[in-house]
């Protein structure tokens, strides 16, 4: 008896247990709390991963697999509630919370399954929802079932979601699991909250380098608008430009930048500032990034822990390609060293004070996804580094993981985005813009460039 009330106090406690909100979530519940906020927009701070597993089985064995999951990952159970002042706070959900929701659909074929998965995936999920997790179990019969992961960025990102991922196929399949989670409290107390204010050496440093700003150019919202700059979260028209490079070629840019000092990511960036003089004169570039997080302390936590350290690439830098992006990575290794809890969040006050001080903002997002690393270690390789549609033996079971693209947005009010995505067969090069920014032709010359710019390292 006493033994089963300690038990029943404890779960108590757990329901009741409350965190600060992160940088990360400070950021993101202002705007998709907005009534105004554009569908894009809320999709696309999804996490989202769709599998197919042949043969099927019993709803029962995933429903122990999430629980399993919940208990391990507890960040799964995070929801977020107003208190009675007000204000916007972390709340952990009893276990049981965390359920499966199962739809039957019937015999389909490979496509037709594949298809409905997506039109599933993107039903809208809002930030305020009573639960983040959103696990779905579609059956098709003798094609197999289907489980469909939707978790809110504002919980984990993709680094996460690939833990996650291979530790519910592991429970599903009746693999050994990957060794112990780490709580969210943890994660709280440990990573978000012990980084620096922007104050000291640290602020410093980073008004040392990216101060006074670039001057501003012919190019960007800001230009096109005559001063008037759209909030992020409503945009709604996006322009996406896709380029694609070999493997091959891939493969040696990332063998030469390396062997140079300076990395595949630097070089991206510089081979952008290059572009952007080119075409429109400009000498200098300022942008902000995603700290990678496959090593160290950062590995260890499930929840949102991304940082986005702001860089600087100037024409200056080297008299070549090559030498600018050495001259960028030795940039962004000090950065690395300087992060604060501004650069938890993409739009904070020193990228206001950039816009307030010259009127240009950050200009850029680049991302080379670092979650790359997690896929290479992992037992899911093969499905991590595809581009979907294709069945992996693990254990007992098949697995093949759905591609599932979100809607583009623009994440942060940046002129432009560009996203290296390198897959097995092929290197995706993403631009993306608001519509206002670039005409379409714009855009694809630059991604032209760009590619142009990487691919002349190798001559």
């Amino acid at each position: 008896m006493i033994l089963r009330k300690k038990a029943r106090d404890d779960a108590e406690v757990a329901e009741i247990q409350t965190f600060p909100m992160t940088e990360m979530q400070k950021f993101m519940l202002p705007a998709l709390t907005d009534p105004d906020c554009v569908r894009c927009f809320k999709q696309f701070f999804y996490q989202v991963q769709g599998l197919r597993i042949k043969p099927g089985i019993t709803p029962r064995r995933i429903e122990r697999g999430l629980k399993k999951l919940a208990k391990k990952h507890d960040v799964l159970r995070l929801a977020f509630r107003k208190s009675e002042g007000g204000t916007w706070q972390g709340v952990l959900l009893p276990v049981d919370d965390i359920t499966l929701t199962v739809e039957d659909y019937g015999s389909m074929s490979p496509e037709d399954l594949r298809a409905k998965v997506r039109e599933v995936a993107e039903n809208t999920m809002e930030i305020d929802d009573e639960v983040l997790a959103d696990f779905r179990m579609l059956r098709f019969g003798d094609e197999g079932d289907a489980i469909l992961f939707r978790l809110h960025h504002a919980l984990t990102d993709a680094f996460g979601m690939m833990v996650l991922v291979e530790d519910l196929v592991r429970f599903i399949a009746n693999l050994p699991g990957g060794g112990d989670g780490y709580s969210y409290s943890d994660f709280v107390t440990k990573v978000d909250g012990k980084l620096p204010d922007h104050s000291g050496e640290t602020g410093a440093y980073w008004d040392d380098l990216l101060f006074p700003a670039p001057a501003a150019v012919n190019f960007g919202r800001l230009a096109n608008k005559g001063g008037e700059d759209t909030p992020f979260h409503l945009i709604e028209d996006i322009r996406d430009h896709n380029v694609m490079m070999s493997v091959a070629d891939y493969e040696a840019i990332t063998e030469i930048a390396q062997k140079s000092g300076a990395s595949v990511f630097t070089l991206v960036l510089a081979a952008l500032n290059d572009v952007m003089h080119d075409k429109y004169g400009s000498e200098s570039i300022i942008g902000r990034s995603v700290m990678g997080r496959n090593a160290g302390e950062l590995s260890n936590f499930i929840g949102f822990a991304l940082r986005f350290p702001l860089w600087r690439v100037n024409m200056s830098d080297g008299d070549t390609l090559l030498d600018r992006a050495k001259s960028v990575r030795s940039q962004m290794q000090r950065s690395m060293t300087n992060i604060t809890k501004e650069l938890g969040r993409p739009i904070n006050r020193i990228d206001e004070r950039l816009k307030a001080e010259n009127g240009i903002g950050t200009q850029f997002f680049v991302h080379v996804p670092s979650a790359d690393a997690k896929a290479k270690s992992s037992m899911l390789a093969g499905l991590f580094r595809s581009q979907g549609d294709v069945m992996m033996k693990v254990g007992p079971i098949e697995v093949e993981r759905i591609a599932l693209p979100r809607p583009p947005a623009m994440g942060a009010p940046n002129d432009l985005t560009v996203l290296v995505l390198p897959f097995d067969d092929a290197t995706q090069v993403t631009l993306r813009c608001d519509a206002s920014v670039f005409e379409d032709d714009e855009l694809g010359d630059i991604g032209s460039r760009l590619i142009e710019k990487l691919l002349s390292v190798k001559t």
